[in-house]
């Protein structure tokens, strides 16, 4: 996902022709271009460069549309099922939107998750060790 966004966009375009020029059964029986375009991209998006990021989105358009129904069931059985939906809604309403939504939302949960670690985890041990100063001695 490095490089300047021209060197991006080649080769989102060189990914779309070749989806584009694979037979369909073919596109079907190679999982790596499927889950590469899909929810390994999609959790690398924001490295994509804005200029760059109508190239990706033909692309994985491209890719939705050849997805037969059991290489659509394999990705959402993958460990990124939400990233997996999120890019087929993404392709179907031609938009980055929903990208842009699942990756929020999982900022935010991971956000929440750490505070809620570092306040209640952190004061719960206090009042572990405060209650042991009440507890009776028989």
């Amino acid at each position: 996902m490095n490089g300047d966004a021209e060197t991006q966009i080649k080769m989102f375009d060189a990914f779309r022709t070749l989806v584009d020029s694979m037979d369909f059964h073919l596109f079907n029986n190679l999982g790596v271009f499927q889950r590469l375009l899909t929810f390994e991209t999609i959790n690398r998006y924001t490295f994509i460069k804005e200029k760059a990021r109508p190239s990706y989105l033909r692309a994985l358009r491209l890719a939705y549309e050849k997805l037969d129904p059991g290489s659509l069931n394999k990705l959402l059985s993958s460990d990124y099922p939400k990233e997996v939906r999120a890019g087929e809604k993404a392709a179907k309403r031609n938009s980055v939107k929903p990208i842009y939504n699942r990756l929020v939302a999982r900022k935010l949960k991971s956000t929440i998750s750490t505070g809620f670690e570092k306040v209640v985890v952190k004061n719960w041990k206090k009042l572990v060790g405060l209650s042991r100063n009440f507890m009776r001695e028989e």
